[in-house]
């Protein structure tokens, strides 16, 4: 699935639009015209991003249950630094991985794991050594800090404004201060199950197929 976004970028100066441009193709747009008057006499340009939908993930109680022999392992492996022998679930990674493979939908992490000792490089090793490939992430694979006092929260919505996405949706096991309609709540002694996936395709790609837009 190929979600676009077509938007055409107007300026009283030809000489600033000129110096926009550069700053716009970095952040994955694409120019679709040269610079020409439109009817009101602005200097305009024609330009799309390709769009995705994100996926904001937590690691324990989405890709980690609440399984106490599973999770005093992982403890274990923690506390000797060992952090290329943690494990996910594969009960839940795998149609996990399904789901982003038929959907073409990525993620991003944003799990309290981003404030331990494991590097944001560590983290994505984790899911990479569990069969998530480059393809499955946003090209922000681990969701950053907006500052440091930034809240979960704050940090997810500082992504998922990002003019190349579409929609996004997150997968958490705690009820977080983010609108109904971009939240799954995930039971922890479950984990990921297939009815989340499922809410998660109707919540992120309802009615989206072709999607073009001029704004």
């Amino acid at each position: 699935m190929k979600i676009y976004e077509y938007k055409t970028f107007t300026h009283l100066s030809k000489k600033r639009l000129d110096n926009l441009i550069p700053g716009l193709l970095t952040k994955g747009w694409h120019q679709d015209s040269s610079i020409y008057t439109d009817d009101f006499g602005f200097f305009s340009i024609d330009l799309h991003i390709e769009q995705k939908c994100v996926l904001f993930i937590d690691i324990e109680g989405v890709l980690i249950p609440n399984n106490e022999s599973l999770r005093h392992y992982n403890f274990q492996q923690y506390n000797e630094r060992k952090f290329d022998a943690i494990k996910l679930d594969k009960r839940c990674v795998q149609p996990l991985i399904q789901f982003l493979d038929h959907t073409g939908a990525v993620i991003a992490v944003h799990s309290r794991w981003r404030h331990t000792l494991m590097t944001f490089d560590d983290i994505k090793s984790l899911f990479t050594r569990h069969g998530f490939l480059d393809k499955h992430f946003y090209k922000q694979a681990i969701c950053k800090f907006r500052g440091i006092s930034s809240s979960l929260e704050e940090d997810i919505f500082a992504t998922a404004i990002k003019p190349d996405i579409s929609n996004w949706a997150v997968l958490d096991d705690r009820m977080l201060s983010i609108p109904a309609e971009h939240l799954i709540q995930v039971n922890e002694n479950t984990g990921l199950l297939n009815d989340d996936l499922r809410r998660v395709e109707s919540l992120l790609l309802d009615g989206v197929t072709e999607h073009y837009c001029r704004l």
